[in-house]
């Protein structure tokens, strides 16, 4: 199983593999990688995704100042590398006001 004190060793030596979309996310989001480095080693775990492949991943919920900051990751541990999915600031149409817990769906 994933563990965040893993994933925060691992980005802390700068074992981490950016996904194209993670890059992309920065640059259309104006966000750096040292500050999305940061919000991972202070945050905390918010959501797990024990069944995706190729690794289990999970949504840390850090910040950057006042800015909330949500970054989804995986571990490989037989490399010992993090993977940065993506990246993106939570909005409230989707989370409530502590950006930790997801709003319900309304149906229309």
């Amino acid at each position: 199983m994933i563990q965040l004190g893993d994933i925060r060793d691992a980005v802390s030596a700068g074992k981490t593999i950016w996904q194209y979309h993670s890059s992309q996310m920065l640059i259309e989001r104006r966000i750096a990688s040292a500050d999305v480095i940061a919000s991972i080693i202070d945050g905390e775990v918010i959501e797990e995704y024990h069944n995706d492949k190729p690794f289990p991943s999970m949504l840390i919920l850090g910040w950057i100042g006042n800015r909330p900051i949500h970054t989804v990751c995986s571990f490989n541990d037989s490399i010992g590398m993090v993977h940065i999915i993506t990246v993106y600031e939570p909005d409230l149409d989707h989370f409530e006001a502590d950006f930790r817990t997801r709003r319900s769906k309304i149906h229309e």
